[in-house]
């Protein structure tokens, strides 16, 4: 059905249980399960690209808003100063690193 894209399908052709018979055409039934199946398989990839794009449209959007906020350093906090971990002890009894801290 795939390969057929849509209606109206060719004749589906599947293992024969006759002797000597390799192939016989697929009863009604099987028609309509698969035909039922492929419809609910083309519903399901429309509304999957339908999630995609708004999902696309959404990141884009965020993208945009994200790119508008600007990160500035306060300037009611004293300024920062350099600490590396290897002094960490040393300016952990520093008079600016307490009054941060609390």
């Amino acid at each position: 059905m795939k390969l057929a894209g849509g209606e109206p399908f060719p004749k589906f052709m599947v293992d024969s249980k006759k002797e000597g018979e390799k192939w016989e055409e697929a009863s009604q039934a099987q028609r309509k399960k698969v035909g039922k199946l492929f419809v609910r398989e083309q519903a399901k990839t429309a509304e999957r690209e339908k999630k995609e794009a708004a999902d696309a449209e959404r990141r884009e959007k965020n993208l945009e808003e994200a790119k508008k906020i600007t990160i500035k350093e306060d300037p009611s906090l004293p300024a920062a100063k350099k600490c590396s971990t290897d002094n960490r002890l040393d300016n952990r009894h520093r008079a600016d690193y307490q009054t941060i801290g609390k």
